[in-house]
Order: structure tokens, then C-alpha cells, then sequence
């Protein structure tokens, strides 16, 4: 699996916008890291902190997503996708002789 981008603001803090929500395909954003970690929403909806049913609107696209939800799923791919770069990074084990 290719590795993915997700990019989340600028160098202002949350302080400015947490209140507001994020930009219109903040939806695809955090449909390509569910993607990507491989999660269903209830799952996605946990790792990010809403509920089921949130993580449910966002994919129809009645509910709001924030800064905040874009974070923590980006933290998350990150994490994944440095793993993931790791594990493929490792050389091969060496034989033993017999």
C-alpha cells in the first residue's frame, strides 16, 4: 500500500478555528485515512473521538468535521505510514548455515 498525505491546516494553532468547521473535502480527507488504516467508521469514529453515528454523517456528509478530527486522523496516518516505511525498510534476515 502507497503511502498517503494528509495535510491538516497551517502554522495557526487550533485556537483559531476550532470552532469553525474544516474545509468542504475535510469528508475525503478523512475517508482516504480510514482508507488507509484500514478501519470501518465506528472505528474511525473511536480513533478520532466522535461517536458511531458522527463518524456515519460524515460519509453522507450531513455533520460537520473540525480541525481537530482532521489532527488526530492525521497523527494517526502518520504513525502508520512511518511504520509501515520501517517495516519495508528492513533488510533481509540473513540464512543460516546448516
Amino acid at each position: 500500500m502507497g503511502a498517503a498525505i494528509l495535510v491538516v491546516g497551517g502554522a495557526r494553532g487550533l485556537e483559531d478555528g476550532a470552532n469553525r468547521p474544516a474545509p468542504r473535502d475535510a469528508h475525503l480527507l478523512i475517508f482516504e485515512a480510514q482508507r488507509t488504516l484500514g478501519l470501518n467508521q465506528a472505528d474511525m469514529g473511536a480513533l478520532v473521538g466522535v461517536s458511531k453515528r458522527t463518524a456515519q454523517r460524515w460519509s453522507s456528509r450531513r455533520s460537520p468535521i473540525y480541525p481537530h478530527h482532521l489532527t488526530a486522523a492525521a497523527a494517526h496516518v502518520h504513525a502508520h505510514d512511518a511504520a509501515s516505511r520501517r517495516s519495508s525498510q528492513r533488510p533481509p534476515g540473513r540464512r543460516s548455515r546448516a
